[in-house]
């Protein structure tokens, strides 16, 4: 059984290891096109991404969710999921069309911007059949359809950055790999769940209702979580758009990587632990306050690293990514740095939150984060440009990640992650420190941070990979 719920446990973590490539893709894109091309391309993969968070209605977390608890049972779910999408993913794409015309950064982009915008509700809509393979536990069927979309992408924007480069050679080479990768995605979902209208180990599902009023009445928390989410994260590059330069749209969507990066790494610390969450919350609480905490202890040890020991790095690392036109002020590298590691220590407790059904919860915070990040953004971007879109970030994302902290006390999970949370903090700390004063020693100071925290880590991973088995 150990074997079986490590196996889960890698097949996850591929499968979020995947996101670097699309990673890889926004580097090659920026420090290929420059910060002036590259921020028009940003402004319309922001109002896709934007308008794909909205229509995707949180129906993803939805069937995982209910696939976790019900299993094969739950297969009907699955293609009502994605037939509930539809119409929302059409409306999506005229919405962006519209944005292109309306604040676009440039003439001439409403083409790139349909086009992107379908490649973008695809991805979308791929994003609940993850959610069924993992409700499911067939972590290494979805690991491996990432990888072959995410190849695939690679190779076909390998081929659109061949000069000249523009905007619109980059939307196609999306939208040709998504319409491939639903070609298998459809077999794939027959295979486990069966055909639409039939579910395998619940005949009552032939007889089903389709009407999909009721299934989006039940996402609605998530639906709105998911939309606060979308505007906290990423309005600050429409805004930069409206009231800046596209410049400056391509030099803080190029540094934002690290966040993106950050976020990614919380994402293969936490995701994977989902399931198991949403059923022990269901079946032990005593056994989901455990695996909480333990989880919160693991991402909060990587957000600590990379808080003391990423700010430094960052100006340096910007430039060797994406050139020197992305070099113009060091303190955004910097800053956004810092805001991975705070969207690192608050990824689990967001995680814990929804697996808890506390749903308003988290779109509460949200709420709370996405005006204040809107409110802030208004007042510093005309003054400041892309370091006042920077400040805003940082502000909101720490107001959050406290708000995402006290509410998982409040579900019960207790203060017991606190201690181990503030030894990592001490430790990382004084590492820190001795980097900035002695710079030749911190080989050496970060050796002794891994010497001090990797037993208490291996005790938790041990425990963790034991409770994957829901």
């Amino acid at each position: 059984m150990r074997g079986l719920g490590a196996g889960r446990w890698a097949a996850s973590v591929l499968s979020q290891l995947s996101n670097t490539v699309l990673l890889l893709i926004l580097i090659l894109a920026a420090s290929s096109l420059g910060p002036e091309e590259y921020g028009k391309f940003a402004f319309l993969l922001t109002a896709a991404t934007i308008v794909g968070d909205l229509t995707v209605f949180g129906l993803p977390t939805l069937v995982q969710r209910e696939v976790a608890r019900k299993g094969k049972e739950a297969g009907g779910l699955v293609w009502r999921v994605l037939g509930a999408q539809l119409p929302l993913s059409a409306a999506g794409v005229a919405a962006v069309a519209l944005l292109a015309e309306l604040f676009a950064p440039a003439e001439n982009l409403v083409l790139a911007g349909v086009i992107l915008a379908v490649a973008v509700e695809l991805r979308f809509l791929k994003l609940s059949a993850r959610g069924a393979l993992r409700g499911a536990g067939l972590f290494g069927t979805e690991a491996l359809m990432v990888w072959i979309e995410r190849v695939l992408l690679l190779v076909a924007v390998l081929l659109a950055l061949r000069p000249p480069v523009h905007p619109l050679g980059l939307a196609v080479a999306f939208l040709a790999v998504r319409i491939v990768d639903w070609a298998v995605i459809i077999p794939v979902l027959r295979y486990f769940f069966g055909p639409p209208g039939k579910s395998r180990g619940n005949k009552k599902t032939n007889g089903e209702r389709s009407d999909s009023r009721p299934l989006l009445l039940r996402a609605l928390p998530l639906a709105l979580t998911r939309a606060l989410w979308t505007v906290y994260l990423q309005v600050d590059v429409l805004m930069l758009g409206a009231l800046s330069t596209a410049k400056e749209v391509g030099v803080y969507h190029a540094l934002y990587r690290f966040v993106q990066a950050a976020m990614e790494g919380a994402n293969i610390l936490t995701l994977v632990f989902f399931p198991s969450l949403s059923a022990s919350f269901a079946e032990n609480k005593e056994k989901f306050r455990d695996l909480a905490a333990r989880v919160i202890r693991l991402s909060w040890c990587a957000a600590v690293v990379v808080a003391f020991a990423g700010p430094p790095l960052a100006p340096g690392l910007a430039v060797w990514l994406f050139g020197d036109a992305y070099a113009a002020d060091g303190r955004i590298a910097a800053t956004l740095v810092g805001v991975g590691a705070l969207a690192m220590a608050g990824a689990p407790f967001r995680i814990v939150l929804l697996a808890a059904d506390r749903e308003r919860w988290v779109l509460s915070g949200f709420g709370v984060a996405a005006a204040l990040n809107v409110t802030t953004n208004a007042f510093l971007i005309p003054t400041y440009g892309a370091l006042g879109a920077t400040w805003a970030t940082l502000l909101s994302n720490g107001i959050l990640a406290f708000l995402f902290a006290f509410s998982t006390v409040r579900v019960g999970i207790g203060l017991g992650w606190l201690k181990g949370a503030l030894f990592f903090t001490a430790v990382g700390a004084a590492a820190g420190t001795t980097t900035c004063l002695e710079p030749e020693t911190a080989p050496f100071a970060w050796i002794g941070f891994a010497v001090l925290v990797t037993p208490i880590l291996i005790r938790d991973l041990r425990v963790l990979v034991r409770m994957l088995e829901w």
